[in-house]
């Protein structure tokens, strides 16, 4: 298996990964996606079972720097593994590969938002330690 830093390239594989976390895309939108958040404070990552069989997951993150405190955080904007390769370690990898790149740029915590009707979802967090700390609100402007 293996997990590598994810590339406009890999655009065209990432849109069925979208799409079953029901964000329909096209490859067009995630290239310039990854294009533009091609910086220090943006990370994302790509796992294929076997190096060069495909992509199987994605997972991606940014570096936070609240006013509350000088406490760097980083949150996990998205993770999400194919529907026939879940339980497969994929998502867990990206996970420890997003917070091994958070530490080492200084976070001290990791957050990520989940919707309310991903139980599942929120099984595999609280399994690798994370704790629910809120309720998110949103709203289109």
């Amino acid at each position: 298996m293996t997990v590598r830093t994810a590339s406009p390239n890999d655009a065209e594989q990432l849109v069925p990964l979208f799409t079953q976390l029901g964000y329909p895309t096209e490859a067009t939108e995630i290239r310039r996606r990854l294009q533009r958040n091609a910086t220090t404070e943006y990370a994302a990552w790509v796992f294929e079972a076997v190096s060069g069989s495909g992509v199987i997951g994605f997972a991606a993150g940014h570096l936070l720097l609240p006013y509350e405190n000088d406490a760097a955080a980083a949150q996990l904007m998205i993770l999400v593994v194919d529907e026939r390769h879940r339980a497969s370690g994929a998502g867990t990898a990206l996970v420890n590969q997003f917070e091994s790149w958070a530490t080492s740029r200084g976070a001290s915590r990791s957050i990520v938002s989940s919707g309310l009707d991903r139980v599942a979802t929120h099984d595999f967090y609280i399994q690798r330690g994370y704790k629910h700390t809120g309720v998110r609100f949103g709203r289109q402007l």
